[in-house]
């Protein structure tokens, strides 16, 4: 399962780049997400290559500036509103997140499981499609001219899918928190199991990793009025899953180092990307042999 991070607490004392640095230094990863996020949503689907490439470059040099996050650390990104803008948006991506020679991802692209594909595994772009799979399947954000383009390659930049929450009544949407996914008259032991319902499509299946994306706001929702949030089912499902063996918590990017080092169960407690160092990491990680 990957890890999200936490929200930010809200303050009047604090900056925005303090909170990025207070995360970084607690061991969550970093990612980019664009300077401006600017609307409309549109926009990005149409942005040129110089467009990308300025948002996405300037947005490092923020991060590492104010936020003392190293950009040899700032591997991924991830398209404002998932709105990715076809062949020039995967050139910028692929030249922006180059770190030391080592293409990082991208976790933009949609995509939505059916009764014959199972949920996908993160892969690399070296060729699309991706070999056997519709591409259709692996790409459905809209316009579908936004999707990378049938000819074109990216030699090692790895795409980790943003995979289709689906609700046990039937709903579906690209993140927990967006409009499809009906959670605000739900109890914490209803969001659990919504969010064990998507698991346990991944672990009983193709062992995908379950990917967790979503925005501050789902963390902040008053489900009843009384104080109960979101976040206390969230917290909930990952005490659930947390309880159960093989099961690791976890990054993209630490996901992304055991794609390219395949490692078995009894190594993991030395495997060198999994390792956590910081303080109060225990409660967050768990590695069991």
């Amino acid at each position: 399962m990957l890890r999200p991070a936490p929200p930010p607490q809200p303050t009047s004392a604090r900056s925005p780049q303090a909170d990025v640095n207070t995360l970084y230094n607690q061991g969550f990863e970093i990612a980019d997400h664009t300077i401006t996020h600017r609307r409309p949503q549109t926009w990005w689907n149409h942005a040129t290559y110089d467009d990308y490439a300025s948002e996405v470059a300037g947005q490092k040099h923020i991060l590492n500036r104010f936020g003392g996050v190293p950009t040899t650390e700032i591997r991924g990104f991830r398209a404002p509103f998932l709105a990715i803008g076809g062949d020039k948006y995967y050139r910028a991506i692929n030249d922006s997140v180059r770190v030391n020679g080592d293409v990082g991802y991208d976790s933009s692209e949609i995509q939505l499981p059916s009764a014959s594909f199972q949920p996908m595994w993160m892969h690399t772009l070296d060729h699309n499609p991706v070999t056997g799979i519709p591409a259709e399947y692996t790409c459905k954000n809209t316009p579908p001219t936004s999707c990378p383009n049938i000819s074109s390659a990216w030699a090692g930049l790895w795409e980790f899918p943003v995979v289709d929450f689906k609700t046990q009544a039937g709903g579906a949407c690209a993140q927990p928190d967006q409009r499809g996914c009906e959670w605000f008259n739900m109890s914490p032991d209803e969001v659990a199991a919504e969010f064990m319902y998507n698991f346990k499509s991944h672990s009983t299946g193709n062992k995908s990793p379950f990917g967790v994306y979503m925005h501050a706001t789902f963390f902040d929702a008053n489900v009843h009025g009384n104080g109960t949030t979101l976040l206390d089912g969230f917290d909930l499902f990952l005490s659930q899953i947390m309880a159960l063996e093989n099961v690791y918590v976890v990054t993209v990017d630490q996901a992304l180092q055991w794609m390219k080092q395949p490692t078995e169960l009894k190594d993991l407690k030395t495997f060198e990307p999994f390792k956590c160092d910081v303080d109060g990491c225990g409660s967050d990680f768990k590695t069991k042999g």
